[in-house]
């Protein structure tokens, strides 16, 4: 199964969340997303990481990954954040079923509500997410495992 944080981005991205960060010049307003780690800049930033999951069926190609999407606003744009944050759950809970990478994303669970984190170092409102996935991935080489058929 690929990275489910990749795949996360390009659902996001192709809803219109925000653009992918990239080392390129970009307009410096806008929200972006990035991968992994928060970046300093810009503000407005929804970060998506994969922290594991449930435990990959051992004879089904059937995974249940988890993401956690962390949205930074600007300074003083709390009401801003929460929207964006609130854009990213809805995006996401009812998604159709939609091949990304190659993997089958099938249905999206969201764990809690969106949390607020507080402000960052530089008093930038943060709120949390939590997502599971049910993923049939793509059989690979050397692949042990059945696909559902």
């Amino acid at each position: 199964m690929k990275d489910p944080a990749q795949a996360i981005k390009d659902i996001l991205v192709a809803e219109g969340i925000g653009n992918f960060l990239t080392a390129a010049p970009q307009p410096p307003t806008g929200w972006r997303t990035a991968i992994g780690r928060m970046p300093d800049a810009p503000d407005t930033i929804v970060l998506i990481n994969s922290p594991g999951g449930r435990n990959p069926f051992p004879h089904l190609l059937y995974n249940e990954p988890s993401v956690s999407i962390i949205v930074r606003g600007a300074k003083g744009g709390y009401e801003a954040a929460r929207l964006k944050a609130a854009a990213v759950a809805a995006a996401l809970l009812g998604m159709e079923s939609t091949t990304v990478l190659g993997d089958m994303y099938r249905s999206c669970n969201q764990m809690g509500d969106v949390a607020y984190l507080g402000q960052d170092d530089t008093t930038r409102p943060q709120f949390a997410l939590n997502f599971w996935f049910t993923v049939l991935p793509a059989a690979e080489a050397g692949e042990n495992r059945v696909p559902i058929t």
